[in-house]
């Protein structure tokens, strides 16, 4: 038993060794423009979704869904959003190129997070994603209007949906 834990403890070691001697050698992808592997990204997303779970409370939306909130959102999620994420009509170039990771395109791409969980990430941000946090940049009842925009986008009114649709980027 006792050389059974020496060998786990070395294999950990020789890991953790690997690990430092791979990133301290410079050969790690650094550009924003490189794909991520499949690994890196499952990776991610699984942090990702683990971190939301433990730090974002569920929490009631306090924004009614009406056709006007969605408009609203719509309109925010233009002005503030859709520069890396995307319209309806077209991805971001900029967003789906030159981030790493890539910006979720929204046309494209629905979220598929919990409306809490995204308002977590649309208020605090994600770090080293490129994702800010909108907190003291925009008031939350509009950090909501855009959450509940993102979350009904198989569902939108066909008024909203045509605005959404039409926009290009």
């Amino acid at each position: 038993m006792r050389n059974f834990l020496n060998g786990c403890f070395v294999g950990v070691l020789v890991c953790f060794a690997v690990l430092i001697m791979l990133l301290s050698s410079g050969i790690w992808p650094i550009r924003a423009t490189a794909d991520p592997s499949p690994t890196e990204a499952r990776l991610a997303r699984f942090s990702l979704g683990r971190a939301l779970k433990h730090y974002a409370a569920p929490r009631p939306n306090p924004v009614a869904l009406s056709e006007a909130n969605l408009l609203a959102g719509l309109k925010l999620f233009e002005d503030n959003c859709a520069g890396c994420h995307g319209t309806g009509g077209g991805r971001s170039h900029w967003g789906s190129s030159n981030f790493y990771p890539r910006a979720p395109q929204f046309g494209f791409e629905r979220p598929t997070m919990p409306d809490w969980q995204l308002f977590a990430v649309v208020k605090d941000g994600i770090r080293y994603t490129g994702m800010g946090g909108w907190d003291g940049e925009m008031p939350e009842d509009d950090m909501w209007r855009v959450v509940t925009f993102l979350t009904h986008l198989a569902s939108l009114p066909p008024s909203v949906e045509g605005k959404w649709r039409l926009r290009e980027k």
